[in-house]
Formats: C-alpha cells, structure tokens, sequence
C-alpha cells in the first residue's frame, strides 16, 4: 500500500512552475510600476526578505518536503507487511486502513478546498496593510488612502495563496498520518520486544516523522525573515526575538512527533509483559543454578560454570537487560535535535546578512543553552 500518487509530476518541473507563478509576474508589475528596485517606495520587491522567503525558497523547499515525505511513508508502510509487525488476523483491518488513509491522502476533494481556504485567506491580510507604517511594493498611500498596487492584488490572489495551499496540504498530510498512527496503534500489531530498534519493531516510523521536518524548516525560514524585515525596517532587536524562535521551534517539534505518542500505551504493554516473561524465566534459570551450586563442592563449583544452566541464566538477564531498554515511543533523541537544528538554521539563514556569523552563532548558541 502507498501513499504517493501512481502517476507523478516531476517535482523540479512543479517547484519550478510553482516559484514562476508566483515570483514573475510580481517581479514583472513592479519593475513596470517603478517598485522593483530603488527609492519609489520604502521597501521594493528586491530589497524584501519576507518576498524571497515565501517565493524563493518556501515553496521549492515546500515540494521538496511532499516528495520526501511521500517517499517515507511509502517505505514505513512496506516494512509494516516485511518485518511481520502486521499479521496474522490484523492483515486485513489494516489494509482497510492503509486504503482510508491512501484516498484521504490524494484527495482531489481535499486539495481544492484547501487552495479555496488559501484564496479566502486572503483576507485576513488586509487589517495587517493598516499596521504598516511604511510603503511598500504590496501598498502604498495615496492622498492618506491606503491603496494596493497591481502585484499586491497578485501577492494577494495568487502568489499568497500558492504558500499557504503549499503549507496547508503539509498540515493536512501530518493529520491524515497522525490519524494513521493513532488507529494502527489500537490494532493487535506483534511488537518485537527484543528488536534491536528498541522500538518493538516500529522504529522506522520515525524516519517519516524526521521527513516532516521540512514542513518546520519552511516555516522556520518565512519567521526568520519576517524578523529580518522587522530588523531592517522596524528598528526591533534581534534579542527581542529569542522567546518567539524558541517557542516556534518547540511549537513545531510536539506537532511534528505527536504521531508518535499514539504507541506509548502498546509498548508500555509490550515492555510490560516482556519484562514479566523473562522475570520469570530468569527467576527460574537463577534457581536451578542456585541449587546445582549448593549441592556441588567448592572443587567443582568451576566445572559448573561452563554448564547449560548458567549459559541459561546469562541469557534469560541479558534478555530481562535489553527487554527493559524498550523506548517509550518510536522516537530517538538524534531525531528530536535534528529537527530542532534544522528550525534554528531556517530561522538563522536570513539573518546572515545583518549580523557577523560569529555574532549570530553565539546568539543561537544562547537560545539552546
């Protein structure tokens, strides 16, 4: 079962068609009306962070990001059948669900409401044009009317609508995998309590929830120009800003990994009974050796070492060791810090050209210690 479409367009030509439509003909209607470069208005097109950010990089990145995710789920899915985790009389249900998930996930339905939400939420940018104190290539003021400019109705209409459709199937596509997760964890799945994942067999699901990591980096870097902007041309400082980028990147990690906790119950059980099987296992091997060893002189305690029933009693508490390491969640540490390295990069990157690197690696470093 796959969660990606049979028949695909190329990602490169999509980004690429995307980033046209949305950045060209803005560059186009302010180079004809005089807003593309120079001193028209306060801030031009070419001079605006937060323009690069949303159409340069977002969304290329934004596709980028549906490809690796398509791709990962993809494979989680097929190592759910190879690796045994779902048999038996669960086969059956959780085909049922996979398709659920598969038609949710490729909804043409879904799509088109969403790039309707993206269209009508284009109006929520309109109290904001009050609260700018200066002109831009988006409006300007005329007569102390407020009036927007011909590539501001395009920002509006279109090239806005083109991010947050592009933002919103990512959400969408976490909800649909989140529901996944938390449906297949209700489901008699057989866990592996010894699985060197330490996950019981599912630790793979945790390199899909990595992949939404470029849902956050997006994000991430439309914050950081947005702070760049308010640098540049609000006069804010950027240690102003250490509590909103600290709180977006844990924001964005606990709905990133939230999927995840829907198997903390079912490993709980499974570390539970593992734990019990080889207490008793181990309770009984450490018996049997007890009384060999009471019933054996001192001279032949040695030879007693190299019996079965030691052999037995050193693998049933290696086994007891290892059942107990069970993680909690099929999540690793190194996943939680990549996804929080990659947030503080996307948020750092647009900085760079206001402070030295130095400078901007001993702030991050103070927002993480």
């Amino acid at each position: 079962m796959k969660l990606i479409p049979a028949v695909a367009v190329s990602r490169r030509r999509m980004a690429m068609l995307l980033v046209a439509i949305a950045w060209l003909p803005l560059a186009l209607l302010c180079w004809r009306d005089g807003k593309l470069a120079g001193d028209a208005v306060d801030i031009a097109l070419l001079v605006d962070p937060v323009a690069y950010s949303r159409y340069l990089v977002a969304i290329p990145l934004l596709v980028l990001f549906h490809a690796i995710v398509d791709r990962r789920t993809a494979d989680a899915l097929t190592m759910l059948g190879r690796t045994g985790v779902v048999a038996g009389s669960a086969t059956a249900a959780v085909a049922a669900l996979f398709e659920q998930a598969e038609r949710s996930w490729q909804s043409r339905k879904v799509r088109l409401a969403l790039a309707t939400v993206s269209v009508a939420m284009a109006a929520l940018a309109w109290p904001a044009k009050s609260l700018v104190g200066v002109s831009t290539w988006v409006w300007h003021t005329v007569d102390g009317t407020v009036q927007v400019t011909a590539a501001g109705w395009w920002n509006l209409l279109v090239s806005g609508p083109i991010v947050r459709w592009l933002l919103l199937l990512a959400l969408w596509r976490l909800l649909v995998w989140g529901r996944l997760l938390w449906r297949l964890a209700k489901m008699p799945l057989n866990y592996i309590p010894l699985h060197p994942d330490r996950c019981g067999g599912i630790g793979f699901l945790d390199a899909v929830q990595v992949g939404f990591a470029g849902f956050g980096a997006a994000c991430g870097f439309q914050f950081g120009c947005l702070v760049a902007s308010a640098v540049i041309y609000g006069g804010y400082d950027i240690e102003s800003m250490k509590s909103a980028a600290a709180a977006l990147t844990v924001v964005m990690i606990v709905v990133i990994f939230a999927p995840s906790l829907a198997f903390i119950r079912p490993l709980q059980r499974v570390t539970r009974d593992a734990e019990q099987r080889f207490w008793a296992w181990s309770a009984r091997a450490a018996l049997h050796v007890d009384r060999a060893m009471s019933e054996t002189s001192d001279d032949a305690i040695a030879a007693q070492l190299g019996t079965s029933s030691v052999s037995s009693l050193t693998d049933a508490t290696a086994l007891l060791r290892e059942a107990r390491r069970l993680q909690p969640i099929p999540v690793r540490l190194r996943s939680l810090l990549a996804v929080a390295v990659v947030m503080l990069v996307s948020m750092a990157l647009p900085l760079l050209p206001l402070l030295p690197l130095q400078q901007i690696a001993r702030r991050l470093a103070g927002i993480v210690l």
